[in-house]
C-alpha cells in the first residue's frame, strides 16, 4: 500500500508540472488522476449510506442496505459543471440500458455554489438536462465526506453485496466503465456505447485553466490584469462565491481556449442581459433566465481577448474553457 500511495503522490504531482502543456484542461487533470488511483489496489470497502442527504428527486429515499441485489453507480455532480454536464448522456444510456437488468444510479448533487443548493434551481435543472435517475441534495457535503469524495464528477461503482468494486474520477472512461457495470450485473449480450476518441496526446499551448470571481479557495486571486485574469471594469460587488455586476460593469480576459463558459446567477426572478465581444467580432447579447452555465464563445483556438458587458445585479460565479 504504501508503493502505491508513492505512486498516486508522484503521478499527481507529475499531473501538476506536465498539465499547463495538455489540452485537456480540467478534464486531462482529472484523467491524470484517475490513472493514479488505478494503481491504489485497494481491498473493497462497504459503501456508505445516503443518510447525511436532504431531500431526494426522481425516487423515494434510497439506502445500500434496501439496495442490496442490485448494483448501483453512485455520481457526485453538481449541475452547473462543464464536466459533470458531459458524463450525463452517458449515465443516461446505462440507466436506460440496465435499469430493468439490475442497475441502479444515484446522483448524489453535492453543489459548488450557492445558488445549486436551492431545490428549485435543482429541479429545473434535472429537467433541463434529462436526468430521471434518482437524486439526492447533499449540501451540506455529508455524504460527499463519507465517500472520502473530493472532485466533480467522481463515480463510485457498488457491487450487489454493497462494496465498491471500482471508481473513476472526472470525464472519460466510459466503456471501460460500461463494462465494469456489465460484469457486475453478470451481462454480455449487450454492446457498449463507443466513447469518442479524444485523439494523442499533444503537447503545446496550455488552456487557460478554470477562473473563479472570488479568491475563496484559491491561493492565489483570479481578478486582475494580465493574461488568465478577469479584470473588473466599472462598478462591482464581491460576493461569497460570486462577483455582482453594479452600474457601468464590464469585464476583460485575455484567455488561450477554442471556447468559452461561465457560470451565472440572478438575485431574483428577473432576465438580465450580457454582451459579449470577442477579439474584434461583432458582440453578442445572451439572454442571462437561469442560474447555470452558459456558453459565451466558440471559435478557433489561440489568444483571445474577451470583453463583456453586465446588466445590474447579474452574478457571475466562475469561467471554463474547452479546447
Amino acid at each position: 500500500m504504501k508503493i502505491a500511495l508513492w505512486i498516486i503522490l508522484s503521478i499527481i504531482v507529475f499531473s501538476v508540472l506536465v498539465s499547463r502543456f495538455f489540452p485537456g484542461g480540467q478534464g486531462g487533470m482529472m484523467r491524470f488522476i484517475k490513472v493514479a488511483s488505478e494503481f491504489a489496489d485497494r481491498d473493497p470497502v462497504i459503501a456508505p449510506d445516503f443518510s447525511g442527504g436532504g431531500k431526494w428527486l426522481n425516487s423515494e429515499p434510497l439506502t445500500i442496505q434496501a439496495l442490496r441485489g442490485k448494483v448501483v453507480v453512485v455520481d457526485f455532480w453538481t449541475y452547473s459543471c462543464i464536466n459533470c454536464q458531459r458524463t450525463l448522456p452517458y449515465l443516461r444510456a446505462w440507466w436506460e440500458k440496465y435499469r430493468d437488468r439490475g442497475l441502479v444510479i444515484i446522483g448524489v448533487h453535492t453543489p459548488e455554489f450557492e445558488f445549486e443548493k436551492d431545490i428549485g434551481n435543482l429541479r429545473e435543472a434535472i429537467l433541463k438536462y434529462g436526468v430521471t435517475w434518482p437524486v439526492v441534495q447533499d449540501n451540506d457535503y455529508r455524504i460527499w465526506t463519507a465517500y472520502s469524495n473530493h472532485f466533480w464528477p467522481h463515480k463510485y461503482l457498488v457491487d450487489r453485496d454493497g462494496k465498491i468494486v471500482y471508481e473513476h474520477i472526472g470525464e472519460g472512461a466510459y466503456e471501460e466503465t460500461e463494462r465494469r457495470i456489465q460484469e457486475f450485473l453478470g451481462i454480455s449480450d449487450t454492446a457498449v456505447m463507443e466513447e469518442p476518441s479524444s485523439g494523442s496526446i499533444q503537447f503545446g499551448p496550455s488552456l487557460t485553466p478554470e477562473l473563479y470571481m472570488t479568491s475563496r479557495g484559491q491561493t492565489s486571486s483570479h481578478l486582475g490584469k494580465g493574461r488568465d485574469r478577469v479584470e473588473l471594469l466599472g462598478n462591482w460587488e464581491t460576493g461569497e462565491d460570486f462577483s455582482a455586476a453594479g452600474e457601468g460593469a464590464r469585464l476583460r480576459l485575455v484567455f488561450q481556449a477554442s471556447e468559452v463558459n461561465l457560470v451565472m446567477s440572478l438575485p431574483d426572478a428577473r432576465a438580465r442581459t450580457v454582451r459579449v465581444m470577442v477579439d474584434d467580432s461583432e458582440s453578442r447579447s445572451l439572454t442571462i433566465s437561469s442560474n447555470d452555465l452558459y456558453s459565451l464563445w466558440k471559435g478557433t483556438f489561440g489568444e483571445h481577448m474577451l470583453v463583456m458587458e453586465v446588466d445590474p445585479g447579474l452574478r457571475i460565479h466562475a469561467f471554463t474553457f474547452g479546447r
